[in-house]
């Protein structure tokens, strides 16, 4: 089966139910299915670590691929799950240990409170069931956890902060921790670090430049030329979309003006690529 976000509501519930039932065996899906959707199976495999967004083909966050990874088993029928990261030419090792390995994105709320939404929870509710509401929301929650941290904040006197310092380090001696050890490996830390940080940095201004340059090529490719595209897959260029078919996701941020390549895959499927997700031409 294959379940995204593009079904209609009644076959996505089928889908669901089906798979709950263990009548299908495979499910082909995007990231929509971890989240929010209590579909657990005994083993995840994730093919790629980029998807289409706003801004184009980016790569997942740590977050957002754990968030899958977490579907791998299933309550009280698996005492474990399996996670397999497919390898492929534009996902290797490197890259899937750096995702991995990189720190979480704090979890922010996006709940906003506008006069459309006071207007509707108003209508059905009294002033203090309209007040209870909000207050069961995750942003006063987190507005809550905010306040309290900053309250057990407390500002030391330089000449206590050393003191401080200098206690934990004993401690540390009488527990048997070489201090010299500890110094290495606090700067062995920082140097990975800063080699993924700069690693990061070219790959995204390679990423950029490459961009950028197919763009410029687009408009003037010649029709049935050869277009390998970042998924691995290759076909040939069939023309660009006309603006006024641009899909909504690709009409917004940095995208809003690079032409989109009408590419007629090998596999007989029309695609739309954007500057991002081609590799050659």
């Amino acid at each position: 089966g294959s379940h995204h976000a593009g079904l209609l509501p009644l076959y996505k519930i089928l889908l669901e139910e089906l798979f709950n039932a263990n009548l299908i065996k495979v499910l082909f899906a995007t990231e929509t299915l971890a989240a929010g959707v209590n579909m657990p199976a005994r083993t995840t495999a994730i093919t790629v670590l980029r998807k289409y967004g706003s801004e184009g083909l980016t790569r997942l966050s740590t977050s957002q691929l754990l968030q899958m990874a977490g579907r791998a088993g299933r309550r009280g029928k698996d005492h474990e799950g399996s996670v397999v990261l497919i390898r492929s030419d534009r996902t290797d090792a490197r890259e899937a240990a750096m995702t991995l390995l990189a720190p979480l994105d704090s979890i922010k709320s996006q709940f906003r409170i506008t006069y459309g939404l006071a207007t509707n929870v108003l209508r059905v509710r009294d002033l203090s069931k309209s007040r209870e509401l909000i207050e069961k929301s995750f942003g006063v929650f987190l507005q809550a956890r905010r306040r309290e941290a900053e309250g057990r904040m407390e500002i030391l006197d330089p000449a206590v902060a050393k003191e401080r310092i200098n206690d934990t380090r004993q401690r540390l001696r009488e527990m048997g921790v070489d201090m010299n050890e500890l110094d290495i490996y606090r700067r062995a830390f920082q140097r990975l670090q800063a080699e993924k940080d700069w690693l990061s940095t070219v790959r995204t201004s390679a990423e950029a430049d490459r961009a950028a340059a197919v763009s410029k090529m687009l408009p003037t490719f010649r029709k049935g030329g050869a277009v390998e595209l970042i998924n691995g897959e290759v076909g040939a260029f069939v023309g660009l979309l006309d603006q006024q078919f641009r899909p909504p996701q690709l009409s917004t941020g940095a995208l809003a003006r690079a032409p989109l390549a009408i590419v007629l895959t090998t596999t007989g499927q029309l695609v739309v690529a954007c500057p991002n997700a081609i590799v050659n031409l």
